[in-house]
């Protein structure tokens, strides 16, 4: 019938989920995971290297897999991974110390 079933659905492909299926794949059996993902999957060498390569990444309705996803709003404005990997695609090892009034 073309539908799938799964003993246990993971959404989201960063960290957390990463872990959680490298944790919890001993439990089911083999295809009875499914770690669900909405980017694509970026080999080494597909990352932007520019400025313009990392505009032409940019999540649109028009490029749903871009990998940077911008959310903006009066309280907080955001950057989200759109990518196999998750926010570990963009974090690029940098840290930033939080103002003091955070």
């Amino acid at each position: 019938d073309g539908q799938a079933f799964f003993e246990c659905v993971i959404v989201g492909s960063g960290f957390g989920g990463a872990v959680m299926a490298a944790r919890l794949s001993p439990h089911f059996a083999s295809g009875q995971l499914a770690v669900l993902e909405r980017g694509r999957e970026y080999q080494p060498g597909d990352y932007p290297n520019s400025l313009r390569e990392a505009v032409n990444e940019l999540r649109t309705p028009l490029q749903p897999l871009g990998m940077y996803d911008f959310s903006f709003s009066n309280d907080m404005d955001s950057l989200v991974a759109n990518a196999l990997g998750g926010g570990s695609n963009i974090y690029a090892n940098v840290i930033l110390e939080p103002w003091p009034e955070v």
